[in-house]
């Protein structure tokens, strides 16, 4: 004969562990949704860094040119048609790049949703050291739309980069 005991067996019922599994799915999907929504918000890391290379590789560009025109010796001259040559910093005032461009104004192949436009403004300003010297204020702006919108600023002076 099988003793009989009277402690009750221990466990759960179909009933709690339907629930139980309906609790955690709404949990799931409640947190999947706010991860989602938090991952459209955020910019993709590589389209925003790719934006950053775009800028400094603009910005160096820029920079390596003379402040004043070489043929000339102005400052702000009227600048030649073709980027391939333009040779001091104020031709690139106003440069409008539907697509992200070599120095040579060739399209790069795989950067055609970003788009760049230069800014270049003189700042008259009287610094303490430099009394007389006209500051150029150089913005890059990278644009991958919807997401990212960069702008990389550089000020330089006839004395060279500040």
């Amino acid at each position: 004969m099988i003793p009989h005991n009277n402690v009750a067996m221990r466990g759960m019922t179909l009933i709690e562990l339907v629930i139980a599994m309906v609790i955690i799915s709404i949990a799931l999907a409640g947190l999947l949704v706010a991860y989602n929504r938090s991952m459209l918000a955020t910019p993709n890391a590589m389209i925003q860094q790719q934006a950053i290379a775009i800028a400094k590789s603009y910005m160096e560009e820029i920079l390596a040119k003379p402040y004043l025109d070489p043929s000339t010796q102005t400052q702000c001259p009227t600048p030649p048609a073709s980027r391939a040559a333009y040779n001091n910093i104020c031709d690139y005032n106003g440069l409008n790049d539907a697509d992200a461009h070599d120095q040579w104004g060739n399209s790069i192949s795989g950067l055609n949703q970003y788009n760049v436009k230069v800014t270049v403004d003189s700042v008259a300003a009287q610094l303490d050291n430099m009394s007389g010297n006209t500051v150029m204020r150089i913005d890059v702006n990278v644009i991958y739309s919807p997401f990212v919108n960069f702008k990389l600023s550089s000020y330089v002076t006839n004395s060279g980069i500040q």
